[in-house]
């Protein structure tokens, strides 16, 4: 069957759950994966009639425990072939699901995964001068069997997972049909997610053979291009608000690269070189 299962992966998101599930009622169904929340979110989302299951939590990008229920629970419970993934800062366009059955049929046997459309906005704000630009495509519509394949597959946060696959792009007639990205809408929540995010990356790229100094200088070079964006995009025609995205950019990288440089032979040799001094000052050096 070519219905579409949305599948919407949570943690502790009972302040935005209740607007995407809104935005989902036309799917065939919607998966709500779970990673462990400690507050409403799973109670939200099965009074909004979601299917949920619940993984433990793990700074992983996408763990092989979560992938591996998305795809039994897509197979045991429900018969659509499509798979739809979505977070709590999405809102869906109302049209949105009949243009995407609209491509699968259009896409045939020949496609397995298919390019959504996507507007990201970031405090606000979208276009030519925002970081994120305007519409963009992200491949986040893909069978069950891709989904199967890709259980073993490492996967880095923010990485596209069906990387390595024909896409088929969907074409809207109205490009006002497209997913929303709302994000960045409040300090505590990019604070909260940066922190975590940044945490993550360090140990998804260091489960990939990456060192940390690999990881250090991939952020010192991520701070540059930020603050060549800025200047390359215009963002400073946005005013305060390029400015803004751009220190919360810096703030990012700035924290993956105090993620990798805080390892715990660092931390060791920081807290050698501070008892020293203390032992020096109470006098028990020998």
């Amino acid at each position: 069957m070519n219905g579409i299962t949305a599948v919407v992966l949570t943690y502790n998101e009972e302040k935005r759950i209740a607007n995407v599930l809104e935005s989902l009622k036309a799917f065939d169904a919607v998966l709500v994966m779970d990673k462990s929340s400690t507050d409403r979110t799973r109670e939200i989302a099965e009074s909004y009639g979601a299917v949920v299951v619940t993984v433990p939590y793990s700074d992983e990008a996408s763990t092989f425990e979560l992938r591996e229920k998305t795809v039994e629970t897509s197979y045991t419970m429900f018969d659509n072939e499509w798979l739809f993934s979505v977070v709590a800062s999405d809102i869906i366009h109302k049209d949105l699901y009949s243009e995407m059955l609209n491509a699968i049929k259009a896409a045939g046997e020949e496609y397995e995964v298919i390019e959504v459309p996507i507007y990201r906005y970031s405090m606000g704000v979208i276009g030519k001068n925002s970081y994120y630009g305007g519409l963009k495509y992200q491949a986040d519509l893909s069978t069950r069997h891709v989904r199967k394949e890709n259980l073993g597959r490492k996967e880095i946060i923010h990485e596209d997972p069906n990387r390595g696959y024909k896409k088929y792009r969907m074409n809207c007639k109205d490009e006002k049909v497209a997913v929303y990205h709302l994000t960045h809408e409040r300090l505590d929540l990019i604070m909260d997610r940066h922190l975590r995010y940044s945490a993550q990356y360090v140990t998804d790229w260091e489960k990939n053979g990456k060192s940390r100094e690999d990881i250090m200088r991939y952020a010192w070079h991520e701070c540059v291009r930020v603050v060549f964006a800025y200047f390359k995009l215009g963002m400073f025609k946005l005013k305060k608000v390029g400015m803004a995205q751009c220190m919360m950019l810096l703030m990012y990288n700035a924290m993956i690269y105090l993620h990798a440089f805080f390892s715990k032979e660092q931390e060791e040799e920081i807290k050698a070189i501070y008892k020293e001094i203390c032992d020096n000052c109470k006098g028990e050096t020998k």
